[in-house]
């Protein structure tokens, strides 16, 4: 009997050994795979932020557009200084360049123009053996006209982008669509001074807007072109941090350049990527995917965020499987059943908690961002504005005559107007950072990031969308349909200032709007305590 209790015992700690051995690779693997999970959920994030950085970098290309639509003639300084502070605000851009289209009997004019500031300027192209030498003669030249930073890429100066078939065709197809081109460099360029990679983007501007593209082709002025660095937009969008964790590589599918990788991110540069991917996911800019982006986690990024629960587990197990094996199968069963209750319970008060904080930050009537969402989204956008010295504007809509509409058709039709007017400001607005919001009873305001010039313009679209809705108001004295005043305000905020500031002089906009007649926009800057009062700019209704 006690041989046999012994040789129970034996088999009884030899089996816990091996359930425990068990159980401890089964959590490993577990583990291994949420750890993955969690992998790929860090990387869609940053993913997602990388996008948003490279947006903001190429939003710049449309701003220099603007500025050589609205003149006919830019001049050096003009474009110089408006590139310098450019890049002082993104930092991912390396060079801005006009590339006008020169006709061929125009080149000597061009090229003399630029001899006052430039004597060595001319319109030049590379030789098969990669000497620099003056362009043939064509009947179209693309050359690179104005540049900055000039000093550090003077050798691209009067480089005619025409005569690389690649870019020409990139360059046909951008004038032709009248769209945003982006390209990838495979190695080193001639905008690279170190080792880092670049891109590209290619803007066309035209003569007035032509909509067809036989008038595109005859009206082309020529390109805005934008070289960006992929690393200082990885950094910028929070990636720095991971290059210890994780090796990710772009990958470009496109026909300018070879196909491949473009760009390779990690912090030892001499170690190669894995041969398997662990993740892959594409790469949207200007709305359409452009590249892959390829992630594998490296180094220590398991042993960092891998538990010791396993192996703390099996030693327990292993030492005191005689005493409290049977104990331990009861419990395991029991923790398991507690576990998937406990899991049930927790996604259904998370879920339950995700739908109440919708609720209080939605307003119940429009289905729009309540109160409390703007004073917490304007807070947040001047915080990130003081930081980034950037403008914010804030518009204030509000309903003309709004009570005699209630009075005139009923409440219930007073609510039904409230969310169509919702609907339409949505509309006005198309960037993810922006926000509308019911300020309350029947006011709106609009909260629109580094946004200063256009504030005024999204300002009037916001009263003529309504206007142009043509919603039934009999009873309003100032048309009859249902009409908006709008003020607007622009501030770069300053370190101290508080953005109640902004909320007063929008307000103080939309008080005088209604002075004067209603169905009116005036905006009002707001200026450091320190500057004077500022004039309202006002626009009539139509």
């Amino acid at each position: 009997m006690n041989r046999a209790f012994k040789f129970i015992m034996v088999a009884v700690v030899l089996l816990g050994v091996f359930l425990s051995l068990l159980v401890g690779w089964r959590f490993r693997v577990v583990e291994k795979r949420e750890l993955m999970s969690e992998f790929r959920r860090v990387i869609d994030a940053k993913a997602v932020a990388f996008e948003r950085e490279i947006s903001l970098n190429l939003e710049v290309l449309f701003a220099f557009k603007s500025l050589f639509s609205a003149s006919r003639k830019v001049e050096k300084s003009e474009f110089r200084t408006a590139a310098f502070e450019a890049m002082q605000r993104h930092k991912g851009i390396r060079a801005l360049a006009w590339v006008p289209q020169v006709n061929g009997e125009e080149r000597r004019t061009f090229e003399s123009e630029r001899f006052a500031d430039n004597p060595a300027f001319r319109f030049h192209e590379v030789s098969k053996s990669g000497w620099r030498i003056a362009a043939v003669r064509r009947e179209k030249y693309y050359p690179i006209y104005f540049l900055e930073p000039e000093e550090s890429f003077r050798q691209m100066v009067g480089f005619d982008l025409g005569t690389d078939p690649a870019f020409g065709s990139l360059l046909d197809d951008a004038r032709d669509n009248s769209s945003l081109q982006v390209g990838g460099f495979s190695g080193r360029s001639g905008f690279n001074n170190t080792d880092q990679t670049t891109f590209f983007g290619l803007l066309p501007v035209y003569a007035g807007r032509p909509d067809t593209v036989a008038s595109r082709r005859k009206n082309l002025r020529g390109f805005i072109l934008g070289v960006f660095d992929f690393t200082a937009l990885f950094e910028a969008a929070g990636w720095k941090g991971f290059q210890n964790l994780a090796a990710v590589c772009l990958i470009d599918g496109g026909r300018f350049g070879a196909k491949g990788e473009i760009y390779i991110h990690r912090a030892q540069k001499e170690v190669s990527l894995p041969a398997s991917i662990a993740y892959e996911r594409n790469v949207q800019v200007a709305g359409k995917p452009a590249w892959k982006l390829q992630a594998m986690p490296i180094g220590d990024y398991f042993s960092r965020y891998r538990s010791m629960t396993p192996w703390l587990y099996i030693s327990a197990i292993s030492f005191i499987a005689l005493m409290i094996l049977s104990y331990l199968w009861l419990m395991t069963k029991h923790a398991a059943s507690v576990e998937t209750l406990v899991s049930q319970r927790t996604r259904e008060l998370d879920e339950a908690n995700r739908k109440l904080a919708s609720l209080s930050l939605t307003d119940g009537l429009t289905g729009i961002a309540n109160r409390r969402f703007f004073d917490d989204h304007l807070d947040q956008e001047w915080k990130r504005a003081q930081r980034e010295k950037h403008p914010l504007s804030l518009i204030m809509v509000d309903i003309d005559h709004f009570k005699a509409y209630n009075d005139y058709y009923g409440h219930q039709a007073g609510d039904d107007c409230l969310r169509l007017v919702a609907r339409l400001l949505q509309t006005v607005v198309a960037r993810p950072g922006d926000l509308v919001a019911r300020y309350g009873g029947e006011e709106f305001a609009l909260i629109l990031p580094q946004t200063q010039n256009g504030a005024k313009k999204l300002g009037e679209c916001c009263r003529a969308t309504v206007a142009g809705s043509k919603i039934p108001h009999h009873a309003s004295p100032v048309r009859p349909v249902v009409t908006v005043s709008v003020g607007v305000a622009t501030v770069t905020p300053a370190v101290g200032e508080e953005p109640f500031r902004l909320v007063k002089t929008a307000d103080q906009a939309l008080y005088r709007a209604k002075l004067l007649g209603r169905n009116h926009v005036v905006m009002e800057s707001v200026h450091n305590q320190c500057d004077g009062s500022s004039k309202p700019a006002t626009s009539p209704p139509h």
